[in-house]
């Protein structure tokens, strides 16, 4: 039982936080291919996939089916992720700088206690 109950919160977790929802929309995909099939017979599920998917979208007849497509529109879905990932940017060169660190040498001075022999002495008497 808590097995099953593990499961059930993972998969809720999964399809609320992320976009793991957008393959819920998935016999959405099917029945748009099966209607350009039906329009082209001669379209492949690869060709499918390029018109959709490849480039910018055009606005034609169906276009409100195609923004229905799993992976062409977010709104439908509710992420609560608290943070983004930063994009990261290989820059390759074949320019190679080196740094010379150079660090101040370390002198241990000593200073001993009867320097200060003449400033702290105790109240004299009269």
């Amino acid at each position: 039982m808590k097995r099953i109950l593990a499961i059930l919160l993972i998969c809720v977790y999964t399809f609320g936080a992320t976009e793991a929802c957008q393959i819920l929309k998935f016999p959405i995909l099917i029945e748009h291919f099966k209607q350009h099939k039906a329009e082209h017979p001669s379209m492949s599920f690869i060709d499918f996939l390029v018109i959709h998917y490849n480039g910018k979208d055009v606005i034609d007849l169906d276009y409100e089916d195609d923004q229905r497509l799993p992976f062409k529109s977010f709104e439908n879905c509710i992420s609560f992720t608290a943070f983004a990932v930063p994009p990261v940017y290989h820059l390759h060169s074949k320019l190679k700088i080196y740094v010379k660190v150079s660090y101040p040498a370390f002198k241990k001075q000593f200073h001993s206690s009867l320097f200060t022999k003449g400033i702290f002495q105790p109240p004299k008497l009269a």
